[in-house]
């Protein structure tokens, strides 16, 4: 009896071993099943998270695509932004391209449009959108660009004024090929330092004692030479003298935006400082015995006083493209040294925007005596004036030009085989909306 029980009691030990090892069996594989079911969702859910980073990279890619193909319009398509080309519209003008791989597969597009293309500042709109496959989910983005162009004047002349031109005794222009190296008077300089105004009133030009131009001397359409232009006892004009054939255009100068606030910054430590980023300034001071270095592709936006003190020097570094807009006046003063480490023009730009105008008596822009300056300069309403021994190699063109005694002008003829580094255009601001 008792082996009965015995042999009962361990079958039963034994089917209650495997119903719990069946229910733990069943326990583990639910356990799992969740998990799995976690793991796969969170894999699913990061698989999802890629592909949208990666659509939406995509789509950054995309709409900076469209900014570069707008920008490459500006620096080197001439601006024309043609219709064979894919362009629509006018102001602004519209493009929209799409992106496939070599199998044909779309992965999106982008538009772009550009705000008053012919402007001085340029606005640049591009968004991207990268599809998903065939779904018409997508991920678009947008990036803002400002590009700002410099001064669409051609540089045919040494000096060349709206009003009127007056040189004093001594006072002289010439030529050079900045080509063949900075100038020098006996090894590179020649006689192509043209002067001219459109106007056609008596004395627009006007040379007193011993002044010289080295080159011709025109004046505005319908005027008359013989009293147009003046000359005094001994002052020389090597070419001949003219009227223009058609009227000469100072193209208007506004300044840029987009750039980032610096405020009034002076300089006035008698060390050297480094300019390598655009901006826009209140009032730019350089206090005497202090340089400052330009470094790079920039463009400074002066609301107020531009000023170099006695002394002090702007150096543009080489390989550099600088251009300088101001609004309130230009000071020189004496023994500045203006881009004198390159000796090429083309590299600085220098404008009196049309809000730069003269002060009663005062010109707006002004360079004192020993002022040695390497740079185009416009200001169409502002006279420029060099005092006693000033020196610009480059052009100027400005709405009166007066060129005190023994000032020269030094024309770089190498500024007459285009516009003044004319249409390319510099990014002032680049940013995702």
């Amino acid at each position: 009896m008792i082996s009965v029980w015995k042999e009962y009691f361990i079958r039963k030990v034994a089917a209650d071993k495997k119903g719990s090892m069946l229910i733990l069996s069943l326990m583990f594989g639910a356990v799992i099943v969740v998990f799995s079911a976690a793991y796969l969702g969170s894999v699913a859910m990061e698989a999802r998270l890629t592909e949208k980073s990666h659509r939406n990279n995509l789509a950054i890619h995309l709409a900076e695509s469209g900014a570069e193909e707008a920008i490459w319009e500006i620096k080197y398509g001439g601006g024309d932004f043609l219709s064979g080309d894919g362009w629509t519209g006018t102001n602004p003008k519209i493009k929209t391209a799409s992106l496939t791989t070599a199998s044909g597969e779309n992965l999106g597009q982008y538009t772009v449009s550009v705000t008053d293309p012919t402007s001085s500042t340029v606005i640049i709109e591009a968004t991207g959108t990268a599809l998903y496959g065939t779904s018409t989910l997508a991920e678009s983005r947008t990036v803002e660009v400002t590009v700002n162009q410099p001064s669409s004047a051609t540089f045919t002349m040494a000096a060349f004024a709206e009003v009127d031109v007056t040189m004093a005794s001594n006072a002289c222009t010439d030529s050079f090929d900045s080509s063949n190296g900075p100038y020098d008077r006996k090894n590179n300089s020649g006689s192509d330092g043209d002067v001219g105004t459109n106007s056609t009133s008596d004395g627009a030009v006007a040379l007193s004692s011993n002044a010289d131009i080295a080159g011709d001397a025109f004046v505005g359409v319908g005027g008359d030479v013989s009293t147009g232009i003046s000359t005094e006892s001994n002052a020389t004009i090597s070419g001949t003298e003219s009227v223009l054939a058609e009227a000469v255009e100072i193209p208007a100068i506004t300044g840029p935006t987009g750039l980032p606030i610096k405020g009034n910054i002076t300089y006035d430590d008698d060390n050297n400082h480094t300019i390598s980023t655009s901006g826009e300034y209140v009032n730019l001071a350089v206090d005497g015995n202090t340089s400052v270095t330009l470094d790079g592709n920039v463009v400074l936006y002066v609301t107020n006083a531009f000023t170099l003190d006695s002394n002090s020097e702007l150096i543009v570094m080489s390989g550099s493209d600088v251009e300088i807009y101001v609004d309130g006046s230009i000071y020189f003063s004496s023994n500045t040294a203006v881009n004198n480490l390159t000796q090429d023009p083309s590299r600085l730009k220098i404008y009196g925007t049309d809000s730069l105008t003269d002060n009663g008596d005062d010109a707006g822009i002004r360079f004192h005596s020993n002022t040695d300056i390497y740079a185009t300069i416009v200001a169409r309403n502002s006279t420029v004036h060099l005092d006693s021994n000033a020196e610009v190699f480059g052009a100027v063109m400005a709405q009166s030009i007066l060129l005190d005694s023994n000032t020269c002008v030094h024309y770089d003829t190498v500024l007459g085989e285009g516009s003044s580094s004319g249409s390319e255009g510099s990014v002032s601001s680049w940013q995702e909306k």
